[in-house]
């Protein structure tokens, strides 16, 4: 009894309850709570809001929730969507049976078919040998690959990740993180955390940052995580773009106004001379014409119209190169916003030989409050150095303010083209790193 009763008094200490001076049968009346305070267990943790965890999420009509990543912008047509398969298959059984049904044969049929456009690639482009080589070596892969399957000892491992399609009318709702958030969710499956899909994304941050992840620069690289598919004509088409574009570097073109110059150098510096020069030769055309022509007739083109008739002029000429990509860089340096924005895209022509843009970015720098433009070191660049020569020769002050509003509006060029080159670079390089991988993400039909 005495056993009991000490038994009893560490119980209710731990509930909270004091005993010491009170007769032992008047603890009795407190077993109750003993038995609810050490049996109830722990409520559970309110989920995360998926606003605050690192996934998007799907709503389909017909009731089911996924929570994975888009492959691409959500647009008409279909939905691709990369969601893990051991959450596919917790959460959503029956999608994940259908979705896996049948995928040795789908792997089998996708490397023949892998074989077959490899092929075709090789006899049309025996140059430059770079990339004959570079194809050369991703048909051997491909054959072993196929091998490798008929042997009596091959056993695939299931992937980590799996692709799904819906058509977009399934779609009720979804919810697209932005990008720096999604990039966690990328880190995290490549780390291969647990439940990822149920963490915030501060929870998933600072457990990789424990890892020695950098989450600000590194870039995922998924690209051997997914199962063997077969992409169609046009994804195809855009895979082979981004390949060329990678090995050869070209071509590029880079411009403002109504103008598109080809730019085939690394791109790590942009033709500042250039663009500094553009822009004071646009704002002295600019002023010449409004005191000319203060109201310009209804056929005067727009600045739209020039910029289309630039990129078409662009894409025209890399057809002629027979060119497969082509990345266009297009600044806007608005006098009127005191900003500067540069839209960086990438084209690939597709098997109907029209210009497709499948992956395009913006940055946007307001001169206003912006730091660390840089106008004194560019000022400094030898090139840019001969343009207060060429506006004394035209009557002008060398150290006016539309040699000094340039620099400025160099500099914020400048940094803004740094911001899309990351981009880009992230984009293309999770494209190419391994010929077989998830399909390029392609938009409906453009131009």
């Amino acid at each position: 009894m005495q056993g009991w009763k000490e038994k009893t008094a560490a119980g209710f200490a731990l509930c909270g309850f004091e005993t010491q001076g009170r007769p032992a049968f008047a603890a009795c009346g407190l077993v109750l709570v003993l038995l609810l305070c050490l049996a109830t267990p722990a409520l559970a943790a309110a989920p995360v809001a998926v606003s605050d965890r690192a996934v998007d999420m799907i709503a389909l009509v017909s009731g089911e929730r996924l929570m994975g990543m888009f492959a691409g912008p959500v647009a008409d047509g279909s939905v691709t969507f990369y969601v893990a398969r051991d959450w596919l298959e917790k959460h959503q059984p029956a999608l994940y049976r259908k979705v896996a049904a049948g995928e040795e044969d789908r792997r089998k049929q996708a490397l023949q078919k892998y074989l077959e456009r490899l092929s075709e690639w090789r006899d049309r482009r025996a140059e430059p040998r770079l990339l004959n080589n570079f194809i050369e070596r991703s048909i051997r892969d491909v054959e072993a690959r196929l091998n490798s399957l008929d042997s009596p000892d091959a056993k695939s491992q299931p992937s980590q990740l799996l692709i799904v399609e819906f058509p977009a009318a399934r779609v009720r709702r979804h919810f697209t993180q932005p990008q720096r958030v999604r990039r966690l969710l990328g880190l995290a499956w490549e780390a291969n955390l647990a439940n990822v899909e149920d963490l915030s994304a501060q929870a998933i941050a600072e457990e990789l940052k424990k890892q020695g992840v950098d989450i600000e620069y590194a870039t995922p690289d998924l690209s051997d995580r997914f199962e063997i598919v077969s992409p169609d004509d046009r994804q195809w088409a855009a895979k082979v773009a981004l390949i060329e574009f990678e090995i050869l570097g070209k071509p590029r073109f880079q411009g403002t106004g109504g103008v598109l110059l080809r730019d085939d150098g690394d791109g790590a510096r942009p033709p500042l001379a250039d663009l500094v020069s553009g822009l004071i030769q646009d704002q002295l055309g600019d002023a010449l014409g409004d005191l000319l022509n203060p109201q310009p007739g209804a056929g005067a083109p727009t600045g739209a119209a020039r910029r289309q008739a630039a990129v078409d002029k662009a894409l025209a000429s890399a057809r002629d190169d027979k060119a497969t990509g082509v990345r266009i860089t297009y600044l806007d340096q608005s006098l009127q916003k005191r900003q500067v924005s540069v839209t960086d895209t990438f084209y690939a022509r597709m098997p109907d030989e029209r210009w497709q843009a499948i992956w395009q970015q913006s940055a946007v720098i307001a001169l206003d409050g912006a730091k660390d433009l840089n106008e004194d070191q560019l000022a400094a660049d030898p090139q840019i150095a001969e343009i207060p020569k060429t506006l004394q020769g035209l009557g002008l002050d060398a150290n006016n303010d539309l040699f000094k509003s340039a620099l400025r509006f160099g500099g914020a060029t400048q940094k803004a083209l740094q911001a899309t080159n990351r981009d880009f670079a992230e984009f293309i390089l999770a494209q190419t790193r391994r010929l077989i991988g998830p399909p390029v993400a392609v938009p409906t039909a453009d131009r």
